[in-house]
Order: structure tokens, then C-alpha cells, then sequence
């Protein structure tokens, strides 16, 4: 496999520019994407950073990398805030990514992939078609206004199909219900099973990859702490778990699969 770097001056150790790799098999793709997650995953170190403006390469405002805080998760930051979450690794994807969108890079001819950052924040992949000589985007971030971080404050859930798009989570109420009738979600709430979701932010959140799914639900129902919690990997049935201790930030129904998180509610509420 050949790797170079797209229209830019810098090495790729520098962390700056859109990478593009030549493989000539579908497994050498696999086996790249593997490679580059577990590269931004055990070094704080690699990360990419955006350009200044489209005609202008210094450094930009927006950063590319891995929140290694707690188990680790994809997130694009502006300063000391979030842009957006791409979610956490469950074993084939980040959690907040197409299914749909990435499976095209397996289902087509192709020879080249190009990952672009640019000014504005946003990712973007192409592929180079061979057939028709043209570059096709099959994944961008943020793709809707739910993939913005936390757009409908805490005890939300954020579905772009609905209107309008945030909901209190069973259990919850609007905390500034004006502003909710505004279309100002940003406030917040004030307390099943959830499926097809993008989970959660998991900065407040404890991992174990050994314990079962059943054997972590009767651990949160020891803990009144603990909000909610959710299989660690999906491969095989899944395995391991994470679990919540604070509240329910940055959920959204997944655009096409996603996976099962466990809510706690009041008994009544059930």
C-alpha cells in the first residue's frame, strides 16, 4: 500500500493536510482504517488540524483527534469546545458514522481514498472512481444539524426526521420551556431501552471490556449513580460495557444502524 499526502508541503507526522491512500485491495483498505484508529487512539500526539482558510495552509482553529478521557472517542474541538462527536470505536466503526457510507468503500472499484479537514471544521471523504474519473464524497461531519455537539442539551434525544428535532427523553421535561417553543434547545432538562442510537458523549463514563451487558445491568442497578449504560463492542453479539454517571449529553437517532443504550427511570415511569 502507498500513502501520500494531498496538496500539501508538510510530512504527515506534522498532523496537517488530507491524506490520501492507494491500496489495491479491499483488505488493504480495512486494514488501513484499523491502522490509523489505533495510531490516533494510543498517541495523544496525532491528531489533524485544519487550514486557516481554503487559499491558506498556517494553521486553522479546528483539531481532528481522539479524546482518550475515559474510553476513547472521535471528536472535532474548536479551542476548549466541541464542534461535533463522531463517537466512540465498537469494533467495526465510530459509533456516529454511516454504516451505509462506509460500506461503499468496499462495494465499488476504486483506487483512491482522500480524507479532507477543512477550515470550516467539516471532514469529508472521497473516492476516486476509475470508471468515471471523478471524485464521489461518501461521508461527510457533521452531515444534519443533530451531529453538532449536544444541539439539544442534556436528557435529550436529537432526531433529524422528527420536528421539531429535539425531544425530552421518557421521564424529562423541558427546563426552559420557551425557549424549546423558539426552536432554542440548548438548555437542557430536568430523569427502557433506546435503539438504533448514536450513544451518547462518554467523557463521564467507566468502561469494562470483560463484564456481559446482563452483568453491568445488575451493577447500575446497585448504583442509583449510574444513568445509563451500553454494550462496549457490537461484534459477535457484543461484549464489554460502558456505563453513565452524569447526564444523558449529545444522543441522536443514527442515520441509518446504531446500537442499544439502557436509560434509568423512575419505576412509576416504566
Amino acid at each position: 500500500m502507498k500513502k501520500k499526502i494531498i496538496n500539501r508541503e508538510k510530512l504527515q507526522e506534522q498532523a496537517i493536510g488530507a491524506e490520501g491512500v492507494t491500496s489495491d485491495t479491499i483488505s488493504d483498505i480495512k486494514d488501513s482504517i484499523k491502522t490509523e484508529k489505533e495510531k490516533l487512539v494510543t498517541s495523544p500526539y496525532q491528531y489533524l488540524t485544519s487550514w486557516r482558510d481554503f487559499d491558506d495552509p498556517s494553521e486553522g482553529e479546528f483539531l481532528y483527534r481522539v479524546n482518550t478521557h475515559s474510553f476513547p472517542q472521535l471528536v472535532a474541538p474548536k479551542g476548549t469546545k466541541v464542534l461535533y462527536n463522531v463517537g466512540t470505536w465498537n469494533g467495526y466503526l465510530f459509533s456516529g458514522v454511516s454504516w451505509q457510507r462506509m460500506h461503499a468503500i468496499f462495494n465499488f472499484s476504486l483506487d483512491l481514498i482522500d480524507k479532507e479537514f477543512n477550515p470550516t471544521g467539516t471532514t469529508e471523504h472521497f473516492l476516486w472512481s476509475s470508471q468515471t474519473q471523478s471524485w464521489d464524497i461518501v461521508n461527510t461531519h457533521p452531515i444534519d444539524q443533530c451531529e453538532y455537539y449536544a444541539v439539544c442539551g442534556v436528557n435529550s434525544n436529537c432526531n433529524i426526521n422528527d420536528l421539531p428535532i429535539c425531544v425530552c427523553l421518557q421521564g424529562f421535561i423541558p427546563k426552559y420551556q420557551a425557549k424549546w417553543d423558539s426552536h432554542d434547545w440548548s438548555g437542557g432538562y430536568r430523569f427502557l431501552k433506546y435503539s438504533g442510537m448514536k450513544l451518547r458523549d462518554i467523557s463521564s463514563s467507566w468502561f469494562n471490556k470483560s463484564l456481559s451487558l446482563k452483568e453491568c445491568e445488575t451493577l447500575c442497578l446497585r448504583n442509583c449513580l449510574y444513568t445509563a449504560y451500553a454494550n462496549l463492542y457490537v461484534i459477535g453479539g457484543g461484549s464489554g460495557y460502558l456505563h453513565w454517571f452524569d447526564d444523558i449529553v449529545d444522543m441522536r437517532n443514527h442515520t441509518d444502524e446504531g446500537q442499544e443504550i439502557y436509560i434509568r427511570l423512575p419505576f412509576f415511569e416504566l
